[in-house]
């Protein structure tokens, strides 16, 4: 009986390793790839155009089209208005053909280098994306600009090419990429690997920080929501007439007593504050804050950072009251005053 048992598991265990000879373990079953991204650059292509005007080219983004208009409403750089806004005709290239559509500079927001065209072509010729404010920092991101001048040597095959990057960093309206830019590609698109707009291309970083440290192959972007905050205005408006606080502010630090020449009373030293160092006797705010105020809120959102402050000033126009909530300390305590400044400048 012990033989027969010891001669079934002999047959079961070779059985067994024979299965596994015949069918080997597929290795990639196990350790398997990671499937590539899908890309949809088909309506971010269909999105991008090069704008052209005597003897300049930028690149333009569409971000809206009027159905009884049969009109489309196009974002590009703002030196393509402050050429001379009166003489505002265009040429608009949707593709790397010849053929180009004849478009209008209708806005301008100079402060924030953006240009507003207007043109005049058949439904479908543009494709108008969805938008996207929700940043992820470090998501891959591609952008779509004519990268080249367009001249009486054109190369049309230079219309919508794509680059990629990333995310590098995300400030209040607007955005960092190392994706690369060059020569006419102000006024490109910036898109999510869905294709959703995420913001436009406005100034390429290159600077000397300090001896040989350089900042190279950074690129600023207006993030999607900003844009479309400019987009309204200047279609409203023509050209956007944009104002200033007149103050200098800074975040508060300990070191900033030496820096000011005066004592700056700080409430809580744990806590963030934005501490103005200047106020411009020519600027709105001049006689209602004061150096070394501490700015608290802004509109009622509350204040961290300088960088908060700059969605106020970049898209403050004439004519609005922004409104101040500030501690300012009066030699034993602090007060807490509600300031309103109206923009008139």
């Amino acid at each position: 009986m012990k033989k027969i048992l010891t001669i079934l598991l002999v047959l079961i265990s070779a059985l067994s390793l024979s299965s596994c000879m015949s069918n080997p373990i597929n290795i990639d079953k196990i350790y398997k790839e990671p499937e590539e991204e899908i890309i949809n650059y088909a309506d971010a292509l269909k999105s991008s155009c090069a704008i052209s005007r005597s003897d300049v080219t930028f690149s333009g983004t569409v971000i809206d089209y009027d159905s009884k208009e049969g009109a489309y409403y196009i974002i590009s750089y703002s030196k393509l208005g402050t050429l001379s806004f009166l003489k505002n005709n265009v040429n608009v290239y949707p593709d790397s053909s010849e053929k180009y559509y004849e478009g209008k500079i209708v806005g301008l927001d100079a402060k924030n280098s953006l240009s507003l065209v207007k043109v005049k072509a058949p439904a479908g010729t543009f494709s108008v994306v969805n938008a996207k404010n929700d940043l992820i920092l470090a998501e891959n991101v591609f952008t779509v600009s004519t990268p080249l001048s367009l001249d009486s040597s054109t190369n049309f095959s230079r219309i919508n090419t794509v680059t990629g990057g990333i995310v590098s960093k995300i400030n209040s309206c607007d955005f960092l990429t190392c994706a690369p830019m060059n020569s006419s590609s102000y006024g490109g698109g910036v898109y999510d690997s869905e294709g959703q707009f995420l913001g436009i291309l406005v100034n390429k970083i290159y600077s000397d920080i300090e001896g040989d440290q350089y900042i190279e192959g950074m690129t600023t972007a207006i993030q999607a929501e900003y844009v479309y905050k400019s987009y309204i205005d200047m279609k409203s408006d023509g050209e956007v007439k944009r104002s200033s606080l007149g103050i200098t502010v800074t975040q508060w630090h300990e070191g900033l007593d030496s820096v000011l020449d005066v004592k700056v009373h700080v409430p809580d030293y744990d806590y963030t504050y934005v501490a103005i160092t200047d106020v411009d006797s020519n600027g709105n705010s001049y006689g209602k804050l004061k150096k070394t105020d501490l700015i608290d809120y802004i509109n009622d959102v509350k204040i961290y950072c300088n960088d908060d402050i700059s969605v106020f000033i970049r898209y403050a126009k004439i004519g609005d009251t922004l409104k101040f909530k500030i501690k300012r300390y009066n030699g034993s305590t602090f007060d807490v005053l509600d300031v309103d400044v109206v923009l008139i400048k």
